[in-house]
């Protein structure tokens, strides 16, 4: 009489749970266009300010 060890059966991630390990979730994508977003929008202010200064139009 042969005698099988059945061994728990490891439950398979889902496709879901993988993809928000290596943040693909929606909240690190909202986190990181909202990051982007930022830098842009005080990359884009600088810039007009350096403008301004070099216009000499003393910030009106």
């Amino acid at each position: 009489v042969a005698v099988v060890i059945l061994k728990k059966k490891k439950k398979k991630k889902s496709r879901k749970m993988n993809r928000m390990e290596n943040g693909h979730g929606r909240l690190e994508k909202e986190r990181k266009r909202a990051d982007i977003s930022g830098k842009r929008r005080q990359h884009i202010l600088s810039e007009e300010e350096e403008g301004r200064k070099k216009s000499g139009l003393n910030w009106q």
